[in-house]
């Protein structure tokens, strides 16, 4: 086993020096040169660009923050529930009292609009040409059902 880490400690130091050679600097730049990339990898890249890469590298990184500001601000309106958006031919879709027809209008979600889905009805119908099920759904601070075909989950 110490012939093996001798022979690789020997190959390691071997490299270093004819890294060194090669670059025409002495081995002791060389070992600071590959600490300085392991401390801060970015910053040696980084500091290669002109100023228009690093503007765009900057505009890329306000992108990504901007993108997690949503999705965190997503979080803190999440109430555990799937979501989904309304998706229809028509300016909105009825959230109903009961999961059928006749069952009273409680209110009108706007197409698009975000909903959270809590449950659908076990029974499969045939409705507008299509099968599907009722879904029950939480739209604002009002639940009810509508027809699950007309959501659309992302």
């Amino acid at each position: 086993m110490w012939t093996w880490i001798s022979f690789i400690v020997f190959g390691l130091i071997i490299t270093l020096l004819a890294t060194a050679l090669i670059q025409k600097t002495s081995p002791a730049q060389v070992l600071d040169s590959l600490w300085q990339k392991y401390q801060n990898p970015e910053v040696s890249s980084v500091a290669k660009l002109n100023k228009q890469e690093l503007r765009s590298l900057v505009y890329r990184q306000d992108s990504i923050i901007q993108t997690l500001e949503n999705a965190l601000e997503d979080c803190r309106h999440d109430d555990g529930y799937n979501k989904a958006y309304v998706a229809t031919e028509t300016e909105s879709l009825n959230l109903r009292s009961e999961p059928n027809l006749s069952s009273s209008i409680i209110l009108r979600i706007p197409n698009k609009s975000r909903v959270s889905i809590l449950y659908y009805d076990d029974i499969e119908y045939y409705l507008d040409g299509a099968n599907g099920k009722w879904c029950r759904i939480r739209y604002g601070d009002q639940e009810g059902w509508v027809w699950g075909n007309y959501l659309s989950i992302p």
